[in-house]
């Protein structure tokens, strides 16, 4: 291959890898916000994301 083909497989490798990044980060955050859902309606209380992470942990 050309040096001018490996920059180019490069490039579009880097941007797939930066594409499938900023997908899991949505998706890790999809996940986040259903679980604290989860846990409002299941103790009938309004909790963060953040303490919603923290009940599980604790449960494990």
């Amino acid at each position: 291959m050309s040096v001018h083909t490996n920059a180019a497989f490069r490039e579009r490798q880097n941007a797939s890898l930066e594409r499938s990044k900023r997908t899991a980060a949505a998706l890790d955050q999809a996940i986040k916000e259903d679980l604290a859902e989860i846990v409002n309606d299941a103790s009938g209380q309004e909790v963060s994301v953040e303490e919603a992470l923290q009940r599980l942990e604790r449960e494990d």
